[in-house]
């Protein structure tokens, strides 16, 4: 079967719910232990193994099944072309020849007989004798070859596996070790330091160590699918811990990439956010504080959105994060949904877990357990996971931690063989297939009067296989209408959302979303203002800018009527900056379509932009306003107009004559983004307009 025989049923199947048909209706438990089938993988031996002798003395094992490496093409893992979707456990202590299972072939043998092709296990290990590191610039060879052997035994059985390597974790080594040898903190982890280069060191040694077992050097081995840069790396208590995080994920990644560019890399971190608005919608529910605190310094979206990670990876630990089983759910649509409408990558689960009594009678813990992970497997296939893990798969002979899933749990193994088996079936033959349908929307201004009359045209809506048979419109919260070309006015100023839904002859839908404002008379002018542009973050500097001149102090002020979501880090605000160059020392603040104001800066001529942790409750339609006093620049965010919270202030190298204006950039290559400003003051009506760095652009003027 070619290539272009084969796809991915993402809409095909989107409403196929396992619980339907297949997981809700596994036969209920027969009992309450962990002990009811004979053990598919059961060990010989009594401990862990995995010593030198074991390691020198072992067959090597016959020739990986693997002969492709994992890619990835669109929002889909690829092999060879075809979509691949993958059902696994993650153990980190798998590899570790301390912790690893005595007879690591028995392990993947069971596994693969449950129908796991996937298995997560830390490549790591820094701090003791028998790890891979035990010391600055020194190397275990003996607990290098226990990994040769896991990745080795991985592929003989079918087999692949994704790899942090390193954790935030002190289990086996890890970030606190690294930070000890480096006499730092976490903190000066994320730097440029001596903890980060002793992880260097460690990563290129490992990705060009050859296997002693299969004579593949580590960046060579298709067995290998994912490297992680870490497991779970948060950054607590740092003020700055958002853009120092992702900082290091930016430059690390790009370092693994310089060594490994055959293998995908991940963050492999939680998917928590610091920032709330950020996600794809609002959630409907209260999240709890750790979710929202911005302790971690995670932000889901903007950590996955970087070119050098390939795939979203995130977690779920409902009793870690205090949430309900709905909210459990929830958690995994919102990330799946995001990585696939925001980031345009596949996305897996790299991790889930319930904590069950391992004391006495715990029958209903691990009745509960079943169910939990029946709904979470069901959510997966709903929205389409391209990878999902649990956690502690182990053999019946080992002792059970509380998060352990013996292999021995009928029930449990079945919800996730019966998985399994759905996920086989997601990429179809062509000539089954239907092929969904693109919906586009363009209207006749995105701006407008009350009572001006705006036309909205779904003609660039199209169906590859078939025809677009229906038009249905939204136009605001409570107005709707049909047809290919629809036109309404509308009476009340404000920001109206608009949204068409197609439908193709076989009953396959897509949908395109618009803004439209329409200004109050004394709001004007208005400004609509195109620009393109990645950032103003870093060493990038690329916006359109509609600008006038300022001597001495001042300000501006300007209502940020609506901002087009081409990602949820474009931006829309207003600038003080030196120059017109893009060096330039400059401040801003900026409203996000999605994850509230944000205030950037660069103090003097070639340095980079930095900037704060976002305002998060604010929203489009929003107050931007900026303040020059002498060197001292301060950016205000207000939802009113007339409350106003402080985004940020800093020094800036500013001459006595600047530029003071509006500036807009889309976050996304080659694609503009057009938003809409209003109520200015401090512009007047000499103003100019240029594009900055790498950009292009344009305004136009409602007056």
């Amino acid at each position: 079967m070619s290539d272009d025989d084969i796809i991915t049923r993402r809409s095909f199947l989107a409403s196929t719910v396992i619980a339907s048909g297949a997981l809700a209706g596994c036969p209920a438990d027969s009992g309450d232990d962990e002990t009811m089938v004979p053990t598919t993988g059961s060990t010989d031996a009594d401990t862990p193994g995995g010593t030198a002798t074991a390691t020198e003395t072992a067959t090597p094992a016959p020739e990986s099944v693997f002969d492709a490496f994992v890619e990835t093409d669109g929002t889909e893992f690829v092999v060879d072309g075809e979509p691949a979707y993958y059902t696994g456990t993650s153990n980190l202590g798998l590899a570790q020849p301390d912790t690893g299972p005595a007879d690591v072939d028995a392990f993947f043998a069971a596994v693969s007989e449950m129908g796991v092709d996937l298995v997560r296990t830390g490549a790591f290990g820094a701090g003791a004798d028998q790890r891979l590191q035990p010391a600055p610039g020194e190397f275990n060879e003996t607990a290098f070859e226990y990994l040769d052997r896991v990745v080795a035994s991985a592929g003989q059985h079918g087999v692949r596996l994704v790899c942090p390597l390193t954790s935030y974790e002190n289990d086996f080594g890890g970030i606190p070790q690294y930070a000890e040898w480096a006499g730092t903190d976490e903190t000066g982890f994320y730097g440029s330091g001596d903890a980060n280069e002793r992880y260097r060191e460690f990563v290129e040694t490992l990705l060009t160590r050859e296997n002693t077992v299969t004579g593949l050097e580590y960046r060579e081995d298709p067995t290998i699918a994912v490297w992680e840069l870490a497991d779970r790396a948060v950054l607590p208590g740092d003020e700055d811990n958002v853009g120092r995080l992702q900082t290091w994920i930016e430059s690390t990644a790009e370092f693994v990439n310089s060594i490994d560019d055959a293998h995908l890399v991940a963050t492999g971190m939680e998917g928590r956010e610091a920032i709330e608005g950020s996600r794809l919608e609002k959630s409907p529910y209260d999240w709890s504080e750790p979710l929202w605190n911005g302790r971690p310094g995670e932000s889901y979206v903007r950590n996955n959105a970087p070119d050098v990670v390939d795939v979203a990876s995130f977690q779920l630990y409902p009793s870690t994060h205090s949430l309900t089983p709905a909210e459990a759910r929830e958690w995994i649509r919102k990330h799946l949904r995001e990585a696939e409408s925001l980031l345009g990558k596949p996305a897996y689960l790299a991790e889930f877990g319930m904590s069950v009594s391992r004391l006495g009678d715990n029958g209903e813990d691990l009745r509960a357990r079943d169910r939990a992970f029946r709904r979470w497997f069901d959510a997966c296939n709903e929205h389409d996971a391209n990878a999902v893990l649990v956690r502690g798969l182990t053999p019946a002979s080992e002792d059970l931690g509380r998060y352990d899933v013996s292999m021995d749990r009928e029930s449990t193994v079945r919800t996730i063989q019966t998985y399994d088996g759905t996920v086989a079936e997601k990429p179809i033959p062509a000539g089954q297939r239907n092929e969904d349908p693109t919906a586009g929307i363009e209207m006749s201004t995105p701006s407008a009067l009350p009572g001006e009359e705006v036309t909205f045209d779904g003609s660039d809506s199209s169906d590859p296989d078939g025809k677009v048979a229906f038009y249905d419109w939204l136009l605001g919260a409570d107005r709707s209408a049909q047809g290919e070309q629809v036109s309404a006015t509308f009476e009340q100023f404000g920001q109206y959302d608009v949204e068409l839904m197609v439908t193709d002859d076989d009953g396959a839908t897509a949908t395109a979303s618009a803004s439209l404002t329409v200004a109050e008379e004394s709001a004007l002018p208005l400004y609509q203002i195109t620009g393109s542009g990645t950032d103003v973050y870093g060493d990038t500097n690329d916006f359109f800018y509609v600008y006038t001149t300022l001597s001495g102090d001042g300000s501006m002020k300007a209502r940020v009527a609506s901002v087009e979501n081409t990602d949820g880090w474009a931006k829309a605000g207003v600038m003080v900056r030196d120059a017109l160059e893009e060096d330039s020392p400059h401040a801003a603040t900026g409203q996000t379509p999605r994850n509230g104001q944000q205030f950037l800066w660069a103090n003097d001529y070639g340095q980079e932009t930095d900037g704060n942790n976002p305002i998060r409750e604010v929203e489009p339609p929003a107050w931007a306003r900026i303040e020059r006093q002498g060197s001292t620049v301060t950016g205000y965010a207000s939802n009113d107009g007339e409350n106003w919270t402080e985004t940020g202030s800093q020094e800036i190298e500013l001459g006595e004559e600047v530029y003071i204006g509006l500036f807009v950039y889309s976050h996304i290559d080659d694609t503009e983004n057009t938003s809409v400003i209003d109520s200015v003051s401090g512009l007047g009506d000499d103003w100019e307009s240029t594009a900055i760095g790498d950009a292009e652009g344009s305004v136009s003027v409602v007056e």
